[in-house]
């Protein structure tokens, strides 16, 4: 029986233009009960990476949230191979998105991810992790990347400021303060009707 020490590799620090990772691996033995000395055997080595993503964390917030009833905002993320892939494909963990990979000009080793949220969803924030999965040509080797998705969906209608802060008040004391309702694209509307606050 052993205990196996595992270094964490974390995909957000990696360049992304180094393929090759070093790692080390302890084996210690477990000598819980038993009357072994203690021996430590490091097994190194190199892990590859055969494909890298341009950035692994996709973000649809502020000018990028996606306004209700507007059309849907798009990433395309680039992903570089070391060497010509193939059957690269893409699945979603939850159905809150659109995602899908295609080569850019006949180049095996270049690809595009394409990402962009689903027109029904409600307001509020959604996310997701898609992974991407592909293998090499001419070899056995295959690969995943998870990359994450993460946003807003948004009313066309925002208030400024959307929190009104009144201060110290006198019971029954009375107050006024102003609010400036605009369209986040510019849309015309009409303001039918207000209702007074008179209970916080």
């Amino acid at each position: 029986h052993c205990k196996i020490h595992v270094p964490t590799v974390t995909e957000s620090s990696e360049p992304s233009t180094k393929w090759d990772k070093s790692f080390v691996i302890t084996v210690v033995p477990n000598s819980t009960g038993l009357e072994v000395p203690e021996v430590i055997w490091r097994i190194s080595g190199v892990a590859k990476k055969y494909a890298t993503v341009q950035r692994n964390r996709i973000e649809f917030f502020g000018h990028s949230a996606f306004v209700l009833g507007e059309k849907a905002p798009t990433a395309i993320v680039p992903i570089r191979c070391q060497q010509a892939c193939k059957n690269m494909q893409v699945s979603v963990e939850h159905d809150v998105v659109n995602a899908s990979v295609h080569q850019v000009k006949r180049d095996a080793s270049l690809y595009e991810l394409t990402v962009e949220p689903k027109g029904n969803l409600p307001t509020g924030l959604f996310n997701t992790i898609l992974q991407i999965k592909g293998q090499v040509v001419d070899s056995d080797a295959r690969f995943v990347i998870p990359v994450s998705v993460s946003g807003e969906v948004v009313g066309d209608l925002i208030a400024i400021p959307d929190i009104v802060d009144l201060g110290n008040r006198r019971l029954g004391e009375t107050c006024e303060t102003g609010i400036c309702v605009r369209s986040r694209k510019g849309n015309v509307f009409t303001a039918s009707a207000f209702s007074d606050v008179h209970t916080l």
